[in-house]
């Protein structure tokens, strides 16, 4: 008996009489153990003249022509080519399985003379057709294979449900490419309101043409982020002059941030005048900027009124004499100025300018920046009250000001009675320990309309001083290391007055665990006809010293409450110490097991 093994299979199959095939065998039951000579057949080349004879006669060993079974003896006996081994096909129905097992055929399984049936290659199993993953048993089921057949058919009957709901569920329909031009552009237009053109309507072009024309409509493109939303490599001057030509010729809102290559008088002027509507205009975290240069944006867009130059190089570009030529210019029309990561050299020289030339001044923000002495610049709030009464949104955290001396013969100020948002957090050492509940009185004794307020750092201001602020909506309240929080008695007052109308609530690093507790029982309080829920969105905790059982009266209280900070709370079990957002925090209102101890109550 000679078993070959083959390497790969053949697409077609002749009759052999008294030959038996299988996958990868071939038996020659008529090949003789011995030819003549005494040696034994090799697999390659000829050892006996009745090989040699068989092979240049083209007769096979069971008496076929080489005609007749397309020279298979031949091939075998060639020397340094492939043994193929000819495909196993069943014609009976009842026995295709086998194809798919390892199972040998039986000796008396023979097809009719001539036939030639194309057997289908089976795939390899991470390519077939499986209707729900691809495990054993369901790829069992569509190969038709007999084995394990009990297994198969049970996973087949626990997936019937799930196959014919989605055998009910028709095939998405071409609705999208059915909507009307002028209806895409509306939704599109809604969709980038708040969130700017780049990268919505970037992703949106790639869904198919109809939204991809939608998409490019100029008109679309009023407030563009490029600066955040553009490589490096392709902040080049050849874009942005594309881009003016073919998409920012309504742009209202344009931001350049890092695109040092533009900051050119050539690249500027093509700004200005390929966006003829422009208002707002970002050149945050540019290098060359220099005064000529904002001087020719100011004089060439008429329409410009909020320049963001934070953080410029060189440093020295944002100063009192830079100022004064864009007030002369622009002055009537400036409504928002932002020079926070700035070199800060006359400060009040800097706030004269804008108390005299800027009016209509909405929003100042002068975060972040660098004092250029050792003590804090000292900021005439007096001059820029009366100055600009339109504030509305006032910042300077994380610099070192202070409030100059109030005039003895002058009135008092009227304060800010537009103003919506007060930041003057210290969040780091700027040699200066913020506001006080003097300073705060100053700068809000007329601010009705205060929604936001950010005292974190500010250990010298107390619940009892801001209790005094006429603000009676206030939204957003940020008291972290603040001395509200440390120790107070009445901070649960702060809680009381302003939890009707609270979205977010800081109260990181309270180490006083009596004054946070009452607090939060404040917040917690149960709900009347006067008092609905809290609308509470946002708490933060971290750090603080709240126990778990004030915890879980705000989180049962608060329905919307979106996103709790428990990181770092000392007073609350350790698998409970992190940060929940979304359904997480609905997981913990219904009591799921949120640690490893136990439940969550």
């Amino acid at each position: 008996m000679c078993i070959l093994h083959y390497r790969h299979i053949h697409q077609r199959r002749r009759q052999h009489n008294n030959t038996h095939v299988w996958t990868g065998v071939m038996a020659l039951p008529n090949t003789p153990k011995k030819m003549e000579g005494g040696d034994s057949p090799r697999r390659h080349g000829h050892s006996s003249k009745e090989g040699n004879g068989l092979a240049k006669s083209g007769t096979s060993p069971s008496g076929t022509s080489e005609s007749d079974d397309g020279g298979w003896w031949g091939r075998v006996q060639h020397k340094h080519r492939p043994i193929v081994s000819p495909p196993l096909v069943y014609n009976d129905p009842s026995r295709r399985a086998d194809q798919h097992t390892d199972q040998r055929p039986s000796a008396d399984t023979k097809d009719t003379p001539g036939s030639s049936t194309r057997r289908k290659r089976k795939l390899p199993s991470h390519r077939r057709r499986v209707t729900f993953g691809t495990t054993r048993k369901r790829a069992a089921v569509e190969d038709g294979s007999p084995s394990d057949s009990a297994g198969a058919c049970s996973a087949a009957n626990s997936n019937g449900e799930r196959k014919a709901e989605e055998e009910e569920q028709q095939p998405q329909g071409d609705w999208g490419s059915r909507v009307p031009l002028e209806v895409l552009q509306v939704i599109f237009a809604e969709a980038t309101r708040t969130v700017g053109a780049v990268p919505t309507l970037v992703r949106l072009s790639f869904v198919c043409r109809l939204w991809r024309d939608a998409a490019f409509s100029p008109h679309l493109w009023r407030s563009v982020d490029l600066g955040d939303h553009t490589k490096e490599s392709r902040r080049t001057e050849k874009k942005l002059m594309w881009l003016l030509e073919n998409r920012l010729t309504h742009a209202r809102d344009l931001s350049l941030a890092g695109w040092h290559r533009v900051m050119k008088p050539a690249c500027l002027s093509a700004v200005c005048a390929g966006c003829p509507e422009l208002r707002s205009l970002s050149v945050a975290r540019c290098r060359h900027v220099t005064a000529s240069l904002l001087l020719l944006v100011a004089r060439q867009a008429p329409r410009l009124r909020a320049l963001d130059l934070s953080a410029v190089e060189p440093r020295g570009t944002v100063s009192a004499p830079t100022l004064r030529q864009l007030a002369d210019v622009m002055g009537s029309r400036l409504t928002e100025l932002t020079l926070a990561h700035n070199l800060l050299t006359g400060l009040p020289q800097m706030v004269a300018v804008l108390a005299e030339s800027c009016p209509r001044l909405e929003v100042l923000d002068l975060s972040n920046m660098v004092v250029s002495s050792s003590a804090a610049a000292s900021l005439p709030v007096e001059k820029l009250m009366l100055g600009c009464r339109r504030l509305r949104v006032l910042c300077w955290t994380n610099t070192a000001i202070r409030l100059g001396p109030e005039p003895e013969d002058e009135e008092p100020a009227p304060g800010f009675p537009a103003l919506e948002e007060l930041s003057v957090a210290v969040l780091k050492d700027t040699g200066s320990g913020g506001v006080d509940n003097a300073d705060l009185w100053r700068l809000l004794c007329s601010s009705a309309r205060l929604r936001l307020l950010d005292v974190r750092g500010c250990t010298a201001v107390t619940a009892d001083g801001l209790l005094r602020l006429p603000a009676d909506n206030l939204q957003h309240l940020f008291l972290s290391r603040s001395g509200a929080t440390a120790g107070s008695q009445t901070l649960y007052a702060l809680l009381e007055r302003w939890r009707h109308s609270l979205l977010e609530l800081d109260l990181a690093g309270g180490g006083h665990q009596p004054t946070v507790d009452a607090a939060l029982r404040e917040l917690a309080a149960p709900c009347s006809e006067r008092w609905p829920p809290p609308p509470l969105r946002r708490l933060d905790l971290c750090g603080a010293a709240g126990s778990l059982p004030a915890v879980q009266l705000v989180v049962a209280a608060c329905p919307q409450l979106r996103e709790l900070n428990l990181t770092s709370c000392r007073a609350l079990p350790r698998g409970l110490k992190r940060l929940y957002r979304g359904d997480e925090v609905a997981t913990l209102r219904d009591g799921e097991p949120r640690r490893r101890g136990g439940p969550y109550r």
